[in-house]
C-alpha cells in the first residue's frame, strides 16, 4: 500500500511536470511567431502552424507516442541548410529562439522518459571546462534525432587520443550531461558516460 502510494505521488508530480513543459512549448512557439512576423512571414507561418497542432495534441489528450513525434518535428526546424537557425533576426527574437530550442528539449526528454527509454536521474561531477578527456569504448557517445546511438568503437586511436572539453551543453535526451569537445581542428559532441578524465 505504500509502495502504491509512493507511485502515485510521483506519477502526480510527473504529470504537473509535462503540462507545465508543454505549457512552455506552447507560449514560446506563440511569441516568437508574433514577434518574427514583421520580419519573416514564412517563418512566422510555420511557427503558427506548429503551435496549432501542439495546442490540439496536447488538449486532446494524444498519447505520448503522438506528442513525441511532434517535438521531434518540431526539433526538425533547427537543423540542416535552410532551416530556422539560417535565418536573419533581431535579437530579440534570437533570444526567444533558443528560449524555443530549450522548451523542445525539455519535453522531448520528458516524452523519452514516459516512453520507457534510458533516462537517467544521477547527480555526476562535470568535467570541466578545459580538461583533457579520452573517449570510453563501447560507451554511448551520442543519440541521434532517429533515435539511433553513436557508440564509441574500440580502436587504438580512439583510446590514445585525447580531447579537450569546450563547452557544456546541458542535458542530452536521456538527461545524461553533454559536452562539446575537440582534438585539434575536430569538434563533436559527447555524453557524460562516454567520457573519462585523463589523469
Amino acid at each position: 500500500m505504500f509502495q502504491n502510494g509512493i507511485a502515485d505521488i510521483f506519477k502526480r508530480l510527473f504529470s504537473r511536470t509535462k503540462r507545465s513543459e508543454e505549457n512552455i512549448l506552447l507560449a514560446t512557439l506563440k511569441r516568437l511567431s508574433d514577434d518574427l512576423r514583421p520580419h519573416n512571414s514564412h517563418w512566422a507561418d510555420v511557427l503558427a502552424t506548429f503551435h496549432a497542432k501542439a495546442e490540439s495534441e496536447f488538449s486532446g489528450g494524444f498519447q505520448v507516442g503522438q506528442r513525441y513525434l511532434l517535438a521531434r518535428e518540431i526539433e526538425g526546424i533547427f537543423g540542416g541548410m535552410g532551416s530556422l537557425n539560417d535565418i536573419e533576426m533581431p535579437e530579440g527574437c534570437q533570444r526567444m529562439k533558443c528560449e524555443l530550442f530549450a522548451a523542445v528539449k525539455n519535453v522531448l526528454r520528458l516524452y523519452w522518459r514516459e516512453l520507457g527509454r534510458p533516462s537517467y536521474n544521477l547527480q555526476v561531477s562535470l568535467h570541466p571546462i578545459g580538461a583533457t578527456v579520452r573517449l570510453m569504448p563501447g560507451k554511448v557517445r551520442w543519440y541521434n534525432r532517429d533515435e539511433s546511438p553513436v557508440v564509441v568503437g574500440d580502436t587504438p586511436s580512439v583510446r590514445s587520443e585525447t580531447w579537450r572539453v569546450v563547452s557544456i551543453d546541458g542535458n542530452d535526451i536521456t538527461n545524461m550531461p553533454s559536452y562539446l569537445i575537440q582534438r585539434e581542428n575536430a569538434f563533436m559532441g559527447a555524453r557524460h558516460e562516454s567520457l573519462e578524465l585523463k589523469t
